[in-house]
């Protein structure tokens, strides 16, 4: 099977089960974890495993944002098991408090005009 046909194969299970690890990935598309990470980083261009990160904290700020479900819900509902250390993996957008987020990103606030082209 070509990378790529892996690779896409990867992406369905991980849409369908977002909390699913490399060894339960591994077990449910009968291939090795060494072969299914090799094949996806050749196809897609970035370790599955940070792939699988980038999802979780995409999905995880959907959810905060489109909805006003606690964290813990969000949380357990993009795969974390808890909301000690896996919440904040690095970067901005993963340190950033979940109410100060919801509102700054909040599509039903008022925006305010910031001058031509711009808005806040």
């Amino acid at each position: 099977m070509a990378a790529y046909e892996l690779a896409a194969r990867i992406l369905g299970h991980l849409e369908a089960h977002p909390g699913d690890g490399p060894d339960a990935l591994a077990q449910a598309l009968h291939y090795s974890k060494y072969h299914l990470q090799h094949a996806f980083a050749e196809a897609m261009g970035l370790p599955l495993s940070e792939y699988a990160l980038r999802r979780r904290l995409t999905r995880a700020a959907r959810l905060l944002t489109s909805t006003r479900a606690p964290i813990l819900d969000i949380a357990l509902a993009c795969g974390y098991e808890s909301l000690r250390r896996k919440l904040r993996p690095g970067g901005t957008a993963a340190r950033r408090r979940h109410q100060p987020y919801r509102y700054h990103h909040d599509c039903r606030r008022p925006r305010l005009y910031r001058g031509p082209g711009l808005l806040a």
